[in-house]
């Protein structure tokens, strides 16, 4: 009886290693809300906890010096389009600029990416795209741009 015991421990242990950790929307959607919340607030240091370490020793802590407000500020920026269709060009508002922030689609496949409308309070929308990444095999952790 041990025997078969220890036997099925061993192909449990194995099969339960096996299976990699699966992002849902619902986390993607979660983590994102806790995000905004922190931008929001101006707690821009607890909200580089929400990135990749490596994009924010990479991005962050040698490109940018450690300028929290501007990587901060380039990561939620986007393009802002007119309801004619024309590019208006890029923005990368500062915090204290956001009237809101809302999650508007999640999508996953081979990469995580959330969907997030942008309103400044000069009435200025605008929708950008946060990429996610697993990382310590099941935390997701936003990356961008370097350089």
């Amino acid at each position: 009886m041990k025997r078969v015991v220890v036997l099925w421990l061993m192909l449990s242990a194995f099969f339960f290693q096996a299976q990699a950790w699966e992002p849902t929307k619902s986390e993607a959607r979660q983590i994102t809300r806790e995000f905004i919340r922190q931008v929001m607030s101006g707690n821009l240091k607890r909200s580089l906890n929400y990135f990749a370490p490596e994009y924010v020793r990479t991005q962050h802590d040698s490109f940018l010096e450690g300028r929290t407000a501007q990587f901060v500020s380039e990561f939620i920026g986007g393009n802002v389009v007119s309801k004619s269709g024309v590019d208006l060009g890029f923005v990368s508002p500062d915090y204290t600029e956001i009237a809101s922030m809302k999650v508007k689609k999640v999508e996953i496949g081979e990469n995580v990416s959330v969907v997030v409308e942008v309103k400044l309070h000069d009435g200025t929308r605008y929708h950008t795209v946060f990429n996610m990444v697993v990382v310590d095999g099941d935390k997701l952790r936003y990356y961008g741009a370097v350089g």
